[in-house]
């Protein structure tokens, strides 16, 4: 190791006034032995003696001058420092040294905090004193490491402070632990800083509830402590937000969010924790161990809480709640496995229309099933499984075929085909709805091509329309390329959209009178189902309304199923609308309706969905019928 250099000079210093000093011995004491008298030589030893002793005395005092210069300095920077630095005996404890900063930080004296040694770890906030491994310093002692810890102290005013202490061992040459030195910084901005920090990465901006990551978080910690008592994890879908948000905006749909999350709120027990997992998804855990009929009952209140009619500005929403329930431990033990069968609950329910549901294994195997399905369905197109067949629509007065109603059929690769409640729900949810949507149009349009020019005196096909379908930003183009490319009149396309599509009357409205625009000619579906108003029919741009199967199963025998399809008939035809009725079977309910004056009717009595090719000669057998129907 190389030393100072004002060290080195000393030692030389000091080894030439060692050899002077021999010198001294030399001539003094061994020189008159030998009887003889250097004088000149004592003469030189004495002037390289004051020669040597002057520079060294000069040169020692400046060092002591330099030194005490440092240690003041030293003693400057430790009172300076925006820190507690502190020195104790390792063997007693008593503190020998600690810094002034102590009464910035502590609120305390340097002589109250000597002269009141466990004043010194009294001040530490309770919670913080395990935490903060204080009972574990002699195993660090003994390891020989340095030591950090953070905790919070209570100042001397009550105010609570967060603070880092590092700790530091000191030992003698023969290994032994003689002084503990230490220093301790105010972190409190810090740790506010890293609290809002915390803060945005575990909560949501809009409703002040956790997000996804601080589900996460809590849930790891209640799924590693040990002996977790058990709780329920509730995954709640709220639909047609997506739709709000990309059709009205997102500032709108952060408003409809903010409300529900305050009904959510108001509507749960205090014990719950809720989280917005995504734009549409809650999650709730529930650390009370209800019995399934309380839960049911708590469910009921919240759905129909969460359900009633959202009033923003000049709009009104209807929104539709699904939930998915999972119980630990019994529906997973681990993270991962319980928030994903809670998903496969809540994809169950919404499969099945049903408000919520509880977590069965069975579930599991669906979802796997589902998975393939969605597989295949992706190759559906490519391998020519996908059909289309029609299903004409009657009139009743005149025996003819006033149009046809396009039909998506599936052919799966095992042989059997697939029903389109199956199929057709999971096209929508994974958007595949939106290809096969385009391939539908140009595969109706091509038909409705031959059909004119067999003269086969089929007036119009119609097409079912979904809600991602009409909302599509190519919608009208694609359909006005096909008008055109196979030369037909746009009177010769008909496009249903459901009841349900009705309800966010502005957005669909300027969809609605673009596509009447070009001349196809609009109707609604599956009507009766949903919760339109007179006044929405009024202004939509419709020409005809099909009046669902639902209000033809009971007409013969039950009045009050009649009257109400009477009404609708009668409503739409003030309403100057075509009707058309679904879902006919029987002779008899063919007559009963045409009583009604019902003049179109579509269902198996006269056909069922069929193949391109035999829908000329199922004129004939419709003709038929009728004459049968006529003679009975």
């Amino acid at each position: 190791m190389q030393r100072p250099r004002y060290k080195l000079s000393i030692y030389h210093l000091m080894m030439l006034i060692c050899f002077i000093l021999l010198l001294h011995l030399l001539n003094y004491y061994v020189i008159p032995l030998f009887g003889l008298n250097l004088r000149w030589f004592s003469y030189l030893i004495d002037f390289l003696f004051i020669s040597a002793f002057i520079p060294f005395s000069i040169m020692f005092f400046k060092r002591l001058r330099e030194r005490d210069e440092f240690q003041d300095q030293l003693e400057s920077l430790y009172e300076e420092v925006d820190a507690i630095i502190w020195l104790k005996d390792a063997k007693t404890n008593e503190m020998l040294q600690i810094s002034n900063y102590v009464y910035d930080l502590y609120g305390y004296t340097v002589e109250e905090i000597i002269e009141q040694p466990n004043l010194w770890y009294d001040v530490i906030y309770l919670e913080d004193r395990v935490k903060g491994r204080f009972e574990e310093w002699q195993d660090w002692i003994k390891a020989k490491e340095t030591l950090t810890v953070k905790y919070r102290i209570i100042h001397k005013d009550q105010s609570v402070k967060w603070v880092r202490e590092q700790v530091y061992p000191i030992y003698s040459p023969n290994g032994e632990l003689v002084r503990l030195g230490g220093m301790i910084t105010d972190i409190t901005n810090e740790e506010k800083a890293n609290k809002q920090v915390r803060y945005l990465v575990f909560h949501d901006s809009v409703t002040d509830f956790a997000n996804y990551e601080g589900l996460k978080y809590t849930l790891a910690e209640k799924v590693r402590a040990d002996q977790t008592p058990a709780f329920s994890l509730y995954m709640i879908k709220v639909s047609r937000l997506n739709f709000i948000r990309e059709h009205v905006g997102q500032l709108l749909a952060d408003q409809v969010t903010k409300l529900l999350a305050e009904r959510l709120h108001s509507s749960l027990f205090p014990e719950t924790y809720v989280a917005r997992v995504s734009d549409s998804r809650f999650a709730v855990i529930d650390e009370v161990n209800r019995t399934k009929q309380e839960t049911v009952t708590m469910f009921k209140r919240l759905i129909k809480r969460l359900e009633e009619p959202v009033h923003i500005d000049q709009y009104e929403f209807f929104l539709t709640i699904s939930i998915g329930i999972a119980k630990y431990p019994e529906d997973g033990r681990k993270l991962g496995e319980l928030e994903k069968n809670a998903h496969f609950a809540l994809d169950y329910a919404k499969k099945h229309r049903l408000n919520y549901a509880f977590f069965r294994e069975q579930m599991v195997t669906k979802t796997n099933e589902m998975l393939r399905l969605e597989a295949d369905l992706r190759k559906a197109i490519e391998r020519k499984e996908l059909l289309v067949y029609y299903q004409p629509k009657v009139n009743v007065t005149t025996n003819a075929i006033v149009g046809v109603e396009a039909l998506l059929r599936w052919k799966h690769s095992s042989g059997k085909f697939i029903p389109p409640n199956e199929f057709i729900p999971l096209a929508e949810r994974t958007g595949l709805i939106l290809s096969i949507g385009d391939w539908i149009i140009e595969q109706a349009c091509r038909q409705m091509r031959e059909w004119i020019d067999q003269e086969a005196n089929i007036p119009s096909v119609s097409i079912n329309l979904s809600m991602l379908q009409l909302f599509q930003h190519n919608l009208i183009e694609k359909i006005k390329s096909e008008l055109s490319k196979n030369n037909l009149d746009s009177h010769r396309l008909e496009l249903e959209i459901t009841e349900t599509m009705v309800i966010d009357q502005t957005s669909t409205t300027l969809i609605l009178e673009e596509l009447k625009k070009i001349g196809v000619r609009l109707s609604i579906d599956d009507f009766g189902t949903g919760y339109s108003s007179l006044d929405q029919l009024r202004k939509m741009p419709i020409d005809t309304i099909k009046i669902d199967r639902s209000f033809v199963r009971d007409i013969m025998t039950d009045k009050r199923a009649e009257a109400m399809i009477s009404t609708l008939i009668n409503m739409s035809k003030l309403l100057e609308l075509n009707v058309v009725v679904e879902g006919v079977e029987t002779a008899k309910q063919v007559m009963l309706l045409r009583e009604h004056g019902c003049d179109t009717i579509q269902g198996f009595y006269f056909s069922a969905a069929i193949p391109a090719h035999q829908m000329i000669d199922k004129r004939v057998e419709i003709n038929r019928k009728m004459i049968q129907m006529a003679s009975s």
